[in-house]
């Protein structure tokens, strides 16, 4: 008797009569779970844009459509009001309440004028106490977003009494929210180190402004000295935890100051040998995939992340087929998929795929995100006529691949929900993949050619299960004998009787939407029966 009671999908790197039994030759729409065969669901509409998009993303449970491919979108790690993206035409951009913005704010371009006003009654004394001041101010938005600061006005030689009158202020930027500015004024320390210290907070329209006392001890050293502007060219945004953002510039890596993700300093920035792809995180670890080899980058802090270069070289061939695993980054390469962890970079299909084989699924053409802790990626396997999503699954003893049919460009993980979305080929439409409230699909779950040393007769086939929820009990059993069809039946949980055929090799496939638990074939009814 032959019997299945485990089902995982294909491994084509084995040969089809060297694959393991539980193993598939053909598993389309199948749900492998816990060893059962089930069918996976449709979709469900959850958005219909009104243009064509290349890329998309929901937050705050609004889908947001871009004429781009390959947006990133991350929200704020404070505001929950604030989305910031890169990969738009723009340039790195904020949104908030309906409005995009440019992610940095601009700092003023040009050192406020000084002006020294004599004291009324300078005292001769005075002269003894004189100091060089530096002037310079910043702009500060309503959302309280500070810029770098301006270049420094000075030094100005000033004795108590004197005052200093600041102006030459630019005007304000437009479209970026700025409402005041900050003038920080020079302290120099007994020990001969000069900072710069908050002096006042003004309206941005303040044409002038007089310093009186020059004097008064000032506090709060001016926390915006590096604050540098994201580059235009900045792709690739990701968040991190404690407020930290990270994003890449061709071969540098970009970290925003904590919490401000409108600051970006370049002296955090580290650099890598070969232009970078993509980047992803997960707990403390950035994975940073690159043409060459990856890069894993760890640490709290943008002014202690330590790099490190992993020791193969595995290039990303697609950045939209980087995905967060959530313990680990996965992407492809030329060679299979790659798992990038804390401890290195791993090929994981190798026992899966040959290098043939794997190219022939075009990885360079993969759109990629996660379902069921899977790696699910639509792409245009060769010699196929439609797009369809592949599954590899890594879960088990043994991986595996599947597939399910149906026609997707772009596929994300919307962290809201848990759900799987799809960008339909109309361009226009984001569905839910596998909604619990879509009908079944069909699947189809062959198994591997069975050879036998001399020719047998099997004269009773059985599928056990039951209905599936949402589904029906409907399953149709196919079975082949050296090669060709030799009867097709249909029933749950019935022994179906078999013409008479002797023959050396058997294979069996299932088809339908039933939860499939067993699969059984005996060489009479009565033994079917017999093992219950």
């Amino acid at each position: 008797m032959l019997e299945l009671t485990s089902f995982i999908g294909q491994i084509p790197r084995i040969e089809d009569r060297n694959l393991p039994d539980m193993a598939a030759t053909v598993a389309s729409n199948a749900r492998m779970n816990s060893g059962g065969l089930k069918a996976f669901r449709g979709l469900t509409t959850r958005h219909a844009f009104s243009e064509n998009v290349q890329s998309f993303t929901i937050w705050n449970d609004t889908p947001f459509g871009f004429p781009e491919p390959n947006v990133s979108a991350v929200p704020g790690p404070i505001a929950e009001d604030r989305l910031y993206l890169t990969g738009q035409a723009a340039g790195p951009q904020m949104f908030y309440q309906g409005t995009y913005y440019s992610m940095g704010v601009p700092k003023p371009g040009t050192a406020p004028t000084l002006t020294l006003i004599p004291a009324a009654d300078p005292g001769s004394e005075n002269q003894a106490l004189e100091q060089s001041l530096l002037y310079a101010y910043s702009w500060v938005t309503d959302l309280g977003e500070e810029s770098a600061m301006s270049l420094l006005a000075g030094p100005i030689l000033v004795t108590p009494g004197e005052q200093v009158q600041i102006d030459g202020f630019e005007a304000p930027p437009a479209n970026r929210r700025v409402t005041n500015m900050r003038i920080y004024r020079s302290v120099t320390s007994a020990s001969g180190i000069t900072d710069l210290y908050f002096l006042v907070e003004l309206p941005a329209a303040t044409i002038s402004h007089t310093d009186t006392d020059t004097t008064t001890a000032l506090t709060g050293v001016a926390p915006n000295l590096d604050f540098d502007q994201p580059p235009t060219t900045m792709d690739g945004l990701i968040a991190m935890p404690n407020g930290m953002m990270v994003a890449f510039d061709g071969r540098e890596i970009l970290f925003c100051e904590p919490y401000l993700p409108h600051a970006w300093p370049r002296k955090y920035s580290l650099f890598t040998n070969d232009d970078i792809v993509g980047l992803a995180a997960f707990g403390s670890t950035v994975a940073v995939m690159t043409t060459g080899t990856p890069y894993i980058v760890q640490g709290l802090h943008p002014d202690s992340m330590a790099m490190e270069k992993t020791e193969q070289e595995y290039p990303c061939v697609s950045r939209a087929g980087i995905v967060d695993m959530g313990y680990a980054a996965a992407y492809p390469s030329n060679d299979g998929l790659v798992m990038v962890s804390g401890q290195g970079a791993q090929l994981v299909t190798q026992d899966i795929f040959t290098r043939e084989q794997w190219r022939g699924l075009n990885p360079d053409t993969f759109n990629a995100s996660r379902i069921e802790q899977r790696y699910a990626f639509a792409h245009l396997p060769d010699g196929a006529a439609d797009v369809r999503i592949g599954l590899i699954d890594l879960r088990g003893d043994l991986g595996f691949y599947a597939e399910i049919a149906i026609p997707s460009l772009e596929l994300r993980f919307d962290v809201a929900t848990s759900n799987m979305l799809s960008l339909g080929e109309d361009q226009r439409t984001i569905s839910i993949v596998d909604d619990p409230n879509a009908a079944r699909l069909t699947f189809t779950w062959r198994s591997k050619p069975v050879d036998f040393p001399s020719l047998r007769t099997f004269g009773a086939v059985r599928a056990k299960g039951r209905a599936a929820v949402g589904g029906d009990d409907s399953v149709t059993i196919r079975v082949y004998a050296d090669g060709a069809l030799l009867h097709t039946t249909s029933g749950l949980n019935r022994i179906h009787r078999l013409p008479q055929k002797r023959a050396a090799e058997w294979q069996i496939e299932l088809e339908g939407q039933a939860n499939i638990t067993n699969l059984a074939m005996a060489v009479t009814p009565e033994d079917l029966a017999r093992a219950g």
